[in-house]
């Protein structure tokens, strides 16, 4: 399922209060998205995760964006641990886009 382009600032709000009300929602102390380069040996070791910017207390909306995008794709995203990761795909980055197009 692909959301739907944002075309106001008040379609912007409604989908923020949408993903934030949600159960078990919290507000994110920071988040952002890394390019990770991963072991040679072993894939799954992650070697480090370079952030072009990481949003530290701030930028909730898009938080929230990302995080629509993500259950769009079919991510259960889990908001009972300290931190979450997922692996992004095409869908996500189609889905974050339409909402700042």
């Amino acid at each position: 399922m692909a959301m739907e382009t944002i075309t106001s600032t008040d379609d912007f709000k409604a989908l923020v209060t949408e993903v934030t009300s949600q159960e078990g929602y919290r507000e994110p102390v920071a988040f952002g998205i890394a390019r990770v380069d991963r072991g040679q040996k072993n894939a799954e070791k992650v070697l480090q995760a370079n952030f072009g910017l990481i949003n530290w207390k701030e930028n909730f909306g898009s938080a929230a964006v990302f995080i629509k995008a993500l259950e769009e794709a079919k991510c259960d995203v889990d908001f009972s641990g300290s931190e979450f990761v997922a692996t992004i795909n095409d869908n996500f980055v189609q889905n974050a886009m339409a909402a700042f197009a």
